[in-house]
């Protein structure tokens, strides 16, 4: 008989992409992201996955996509980890973030929940690379709410010759106006979409800036743990 997750060893996070749905057909993706899988799971087996992770006390699972937040049960399994004591984070590429969504996250404020959302460059770059005029604003504007209402908020970047020369005024902006708690800068790779867009990887020497850069944000940061 086939062990489930609960008799394996426990690792210390788990990164689940809930659905493969998604509302950008972003240039970078590179799960290539937008229609879901036609077998994913289901509210109860994902309720049973849920069940699993809190019996290995994992301490902490990150909801990503797709995008989570087009599933209609993204609350009950949020609520079920939550219950369970499992520290939670959901990563959102912003665009759901309407009034309603953000008062209902803003709910979680008390809780193990934190929101990562995706921004990658400035807003011209941003909004090219996930090829949705506006979205880094919307992204951007929701994670102020919510950080202003006590959620903790995390970032993430990903990195390619698409935005490389806008990281300094993005980093900038994500200190100053956003003060997220972590800021997460990542390289795109040649997978899914990136693989079909030139411009969204990085040549060699612009891996070494990045580098670079991740060096010199980690000096700068204050109260923003900056990681890879």
């Amino acid at each position: 008989m086939k062990a489930t997750i609960a008799q394996r060893g426990a690792p210390e996070g788990v990164g689940w992409e809930t659905t493969l749905r998604c509302n950008m057909r972003c240039r970078n993706c590179g799960s290539s992201a937008g229609s879901a899988r036609c077998d994913e799971l289901s509210t109860a087996d994902a309720l049973d996955l849920c069940g699993q992770m809190i019996r290995m006390k994992i301490p902490r699972v990150i909801l990503t996509g797709g995008e989570t937040l087009l599933r209609r049960d993204w609350r009950v399994l949020l609520d079920a980890l939550l219950e369970g004591g499992t520290n939670v984070g959901l990563l959102t590429n912003g665009w759901t973030l309407t009034q309603k969504l953000l008062a209902e996250l803003a709910s979680y404020n008390n809780s193990q929940f934190y929101l990562s959302v995706s921004l990658d460059g400035v807003p011209e770059d941003h909004d090219r690379i996930r090829a949705l005029p506006g979205s880094f604003t919307r992204a951007f504007e929701g994670a102020q709410y919510l950080r202003d209402q006590g959620v903790p908020i995390a970032v993430i970047t990903t990195v390619s010759h698409a935005n490389i020369e806008g990281m300094e005024a993005l980093r900038e902006r994500i200190f100053r106006e956003l003060q997220p708690y972590c800021w997460q800068i990542q390289i795109a790779n040649a997978f899914g979409r990136a693989a079909e867009n030139d411009d969204c990887r990085v040549t060699p020497v612009e891996y070494a800036r990045t580098v670079c850069f991740v060096s010199e944000s980690r000096r700068l940061s204050k109260g923003t743990k900056t990681t890879v």
